[in-house]
């Protein structure tokens, strides 16, 4: 009984699972530290402008994840044809669509500022801040 517990425990299977799980517990716990320190650093205020920024910025981060995700797999099944030409020419096609996209939700973002400046009563500064992270979330998505 013991073999096949220790068998299953060295399982890759469950060592890749327990390393994702650890890894999100970590970052679960972090955050929690990060929430509790801003919340004791800022104002009521402040911390809700915050908390609004963050919000919009993991709406940014998703899709950013999913071009990452996709483009791993489109990139593999190229490199287990051997194709890396056509992968480095599919890979170089996706970073100009994510640029080209990125710039566009920029834009589009930017003349949405004056109306989330004042629906999340925040101030302009991090809001101008956020429009470059949405360019730069995108690219690093395809990065990644």
């Amino acid at each position: 009984m013991k073999q096949r517990i220790v068998r299953i425990l060295k399982h890759r299977l469950i060592q890749s699972s327990g390393l994702i799980l650890s890894g999100s517990l970590i970052a679960n716990a972090l955050n929690y530290v990060f929430n509790v320190a801003m919340g004791r650093m800022l104002s009521p205020a402040q911390f809700g402008e915050m908390a609004a920024l963050v919000t919009l910025f993991m709406i940014v981060a998703v899709p950013a994840s999913t071009i990452t995700f996709l483009l791993a797999k489109y990139i593999a099944q190229y490199q287990a044809r051997d194709d890396m030409v056509g992968a480095r020419t599919f890979y170089r096609q996706v970073f100009r669509q994510a640029f080209g996209v990125g710039v566009v939700l920029t834009g589009l973002f930017l003349l949405t500022v004056p109306f989330l400046q004042s629906y999340l009563h925040a101030s302009r500064t991090p809001l101008l801040i956020f429009a470059v992270v949405m360019v730069t979330s995108l690219i690093a998505g395809v990065a990644r």
